[in-house]
């Protein structure tokens, strides 16, 4: 279910990479528990590069700065994806692994902005 709140610093634009903003649905105040609001900015996967990324909730991690969380594919990959929401900047920096190396990353003020920077260079 689409999260009605989820504006991001303006509306969703339509995108031709490989990450489309019509694929965001972020999660539901409600869908969890213990997370609730906490997790409503995150995405509930993340599609990029052929991939799609799914969260792993156990590596939740927040401080008065920021939350951020792993996401992972279903199948063995040497990928990872790690989202960070940036609580003073209402920000987002997403950087992408390959095993314990960095890949790429970008920051930004939109998480489908930063996604469509990070399908470009992984392309």
């Amino acid at each position: 279910m689409q999260n009605p709140n989820f504006s991001e610093a303006g509306p969703c634009s339509q995108s031709r990479s490989c990450f489309h903003s019509d694929s965001i649905v972020t999660f539901d105040a409600d869908w969890h528990h213990g997370l609730g609001r906490k997790l409503e900015v995150f995405p509930r996967s993340i599609p990029l590069a052929g991939e799609v990324f799914w969260p792993d909730l156990v590596s939740f991690v927040e401080d008065h700065c920021s939350r951020q969380m792993m996401y992972y594919t279903p199948a063995p990959s040497p990928r990872s994806v790690q989202v960070i929401f940036h609580e003073d900047q209402r920000g987002w920096s997403i950087a992408v692994f390959q095993d314990a190396g960095l890949l790429t990353q970008t920051s930004g003020s939109s998480l489908v902005t930063v996604s469509q920077e990070l399908a470009e260079e992984l392309k």
